[in-house]
């Protein structure tokens, strides 16, 4: 199981948990920037209502003129990270809420590629139904440039757990924005 933090552990020196907290303030910054270096341009106009440069029919289907995509940006929440021990690995995403729609979305790059990841996609779907996250969908973006050697095995294992094909239309009122470096998988939790 991963291992979640239920707090900043106090100390009796204040020196200490001035450092302590510096340090989990740090963390943060590196999970967020982290995960804003994944973020595509689509995903951008999306979650932290930026424009898109430039318009395609095939990026964006049903749009018409289409160059503000502003009116549909969705609150990104917060940044996240999982780390599995057991599977050694470390995931990262973020929270996203739109409506009574609350997803975490978790990127699945090449690094972990020929690893375990039953233990941490496991891990994943018990932290996102509990209570603690209150999400309503996990959705797993993951990297194009995986070899499709390596990606048909990926998405067949998800598609097992109850992963399906999406795009970003529940996102962007239904605007069926799709990314050309994320492919994108999601379950109801």
């Amino acid at each position: 199981m991963p291992e979640v933090s239920t707090g900043i552990p106090e100390t009796n020196s204040p020196t200490l948990n001035a450092a302590i907290k510096e340090h989990l303030r740090g963390q943060a910054l590196t999970v967020a920037e982290l995960c804003e270096r994944e973020l595509c341009e689509v995903l951008r106009a999306t979650f932290l209502g930026e424009r898109l440069s430039f318009i395609q029919d095939s990026l964006a289907t049903g749009v018409a003129g289409g160059d503000v995509y502003d009116d549909y940006a969705t609150k990104l929440e917060a940044y996240v990270e999982i780390l599995d021990y057991v599977g050694s690995n470390d995931f990262h995403g973020f929270i996203a809420k739109k409506g009574a729609e609350r997803g975490l979305f978790v990127f699945f790059g090449q690094e972990l590629l020929h690893k375990d990841l039953k233990s941490g996609v496991m891990a994943i779907l018990e932290l996102a139904g509990g209570n603690f996250m209150d999400i309503t969908q996990v959705v797993v973006c993951i990297d194009r440039k995986i070899p499709e050697a390596d990606l048909q095995p990926l998405t067949r294992d998800l598609g097992w757990v109850g992963f399906e094909m999406t795009t970003l239309a529940p996102w962007t009122d239904g605007v069926l924005l799709t990314s050309e470096e994320w492919l994108l998988l999601t379950v109801e939790t």
